[in-house]
């Protein structure tokens, strides 16, 4: 899991493809 983003929306879309 990567926490590139400051907003966390890419790290919310990682775990929702994550999550398939």
């Amino acid at each position: 899991m990567s926490l590139k983003s400051s907003n966390g929306r890419e790290i919310n879309e990682n775990i929702l493809l994550t999550a398939t």
